[in-house]
């Protein structure tokens, strides 16, 4: 988690790589880095250009004059973002392109209205809305709306809860005697949960990846996880030794399923490969209660557990259980969502009126950093793709919808570089840790150690020379607390800075 820095910068935007739009004297910071275990500057070949990624945050729901009001229920997918507003008194469906917002759920002569909960697979939208009699589920495929759940002989009422992959769409709709899972595969309806002689009820939250449909559902004594494969169901969640009671909160990726279930004694996150039922809060000892937040990747489980009075994120990848560091609170961290998509994790939790974001790519190696979204409060229904993030926040008189994105700078160095090959190890740690480096020749060696508000904390080597070569600096701390600290190296033109962890 290194960047490099030039003369124009200040040390404290600097010791501020982590934060959003904050003011310190003169200098104002209104955008956000994201060190995620990268090197933000890359060099042009033959130039003595650099291309800086640097982190920005824009409101999205005001674009193109748009005065919806109460947004919520952001989803996103590339350039696309969509989410529910109200307009004219009016719950409608908003869509945002990259370029311009259009209000989908009123196009092509479309009246329905309440409409919520949109979900986007490509150029694909569907959402939930009311014609006037009841809930039907509406598809948008980029030039025309569709009201799918209405395609049967037989269709059913209060259709909610839309998901969809490529063109299928699944749905919990009730049939008159209790809610089923539906499926439309762009030809005809399907009652999914009632396929081979399944007799579950109250069939609710269905997810579907390619052919696999999970849901939940009651079978008469507690509610269970059931996985259609395209030919057979399963209940999932009473494989084998594995049978957990209260099974909740479940996510499906390609073939992987988790969930939260409880075995008779606490809650457990459990995941099913598609041969076999793991319970992977129990791996290492672990006692974990409360385990919540499940989310799933193509590779990786992540949710939130406590242990004793103390809340963690874990982190399950496939062979063993590892505690994602630096996280560690007496409420849970990320009490408002948590989200991962190709390994990047996104999670928030409310520190009085303000949401605290962490995303790491590498939670093993404590990449993990911290900011705080300053221009809005009260953030919820975050979402992530790649490194694009958006959320709902308030912004004191009504509810907005951001988005966070990485831009690229390009910049002139001043001068070559001096210092090299910087690394600061172990991160995190409780006693001392060192800084090794480089110097590509003799000289003035300054190092000093600057707190997540930008405040010097501490010097650790005064304007020293030093001779080129490789140099190993023991850094012990004197009476800093827990928490992200950034010792800052300093020779002739470079600034070189390393977020390390000390856990006291």
């Amino acid at each position: 988690m290194k960047r490099r820095l030039f003369l124009g910068d200040s040390i404290a935007s600097l010791a501020l790589v982590t934060m959003g739009a904050y003011n310190i004297g003169n200098l104002e910071f209104g955008s956000v880095y994201i060190l995620n275990g990268m090197e933000p500057f890359s060099k042009k070949a033959n130039s003595g250009a650099y291309r800086k990624k640097t982190r920005e945050v824009k409101n999205i729901s005001t674009l193109d004059g748009n005065k919806s009001s109460n947004n919520s229920h952001p989803q996103i997918e590339g350039n696309n973002i969509v989410w529910q507003g109200v307009s004219n008194q009016d719950a409608h469906i908003f869509l945002y392109d990259g370029n311009k917002i259009s209000k989908i759920s009123s196009l092509d002569r479309n009246t329905s209205t309440n409409n919520w909960r949109p979900q986007i697979n490509g150029n694909h939208i569907v959402w939930s809305g009311h014609d006037d009699r009841t809930f039907h589920i509406y598809l948008y495929n980029g030039e025309k709306i569709s009201k799918v759940s209405a395609t049967s002989l037989h269709a059913p009422t209060s259709n909610i809860n839309p998901q969809i992959s490529k063109k299928s769409i699944v749905w919990s709709g009730y049939d008159g005697e209790t809610y089923h899972v539906y499926l439309f595969n762009g030809k005809e309806v399907i009652k999914v949960s009632a396929l081979n002689n399944n007799t579950s009820r109250d069939n609710h939250l269905p997810l579907i990846s390619g052919k696999d449909i999970i849901w939940n559902g009651y079978d008469g004594e507690t509610y269970h996880i059931y996985h259609y494969n395209g030919e057979r169901i399963t209940k999932v969640s009473n494989l084998r030794q594995h049978e957990s009671i209260n099974n909740r909160e479940h996510k499906l990726v390609e073939r992987r399923i988790a969930w939260v279930g409880f075995d008779g004694q606490s809650d457990h996150v459990y995941i099913y490969d598609g041969i076999q039922v793991l319970k992977l809060s129990a791996p290492n000892n672990y006692s974990i209660f409360d385990s919540g937040n499940v989310q799933i990747d193509d590779k990786n489980t992540i949710w939130i557990g406590r242990e004793g009075k103390v809340y963690n994120a874990f982190q399950f990848d496939g062979e063993e259980v590892t505690k994602m560091a630096v996280i560690q609170s007496k409420t849970p961290p990320c009490s408002v969502d948590i989200k991962i998509h190709q390994s990047n994790i996104v999670c928030g939790n409310y520190e009085g009126k303000s949401m605290m974001i962490q995303q790491t790519v590498d939670s093993k190696k404590s990449d993990l950093s911290t900011y705080h979204i300053n221009t809005s409060s009260f953030n919820k229904n975050h979402q992530i793709d790649g490194e694009n993030i958006v959320w709902s926040g308030f912004d004191d008189t009504t509810s907005h919808i951001y988005l966070e994105q990485s831009i690229e700078n390009e910049r002139k160095h001043a001068q070559g570089d001096i210092i090299q090959d910087s690394e600061i190890y172990p991160s995190p740690f409780s006693d001392q840790t060192s800084i090794s480096f480089y110097l590509k020749e003799e000289s003035e060696i300054e190092i000093n150690v600057f707190n997540s508000e930008g405040q010097k904390v501490e010097t650790i080597l005064s304007k020293r020379i030093l001779p080129g070569g490789k140099h190993t600096i023991i850094w012990r701390p004197l009476e800093l607390n827990s928490g992200s600290y950034f010792p800052v190296i300093l020779a002739g033109n470079d600034i070189v800075s390393q977020q390390v962890i000390l856990v006291n």
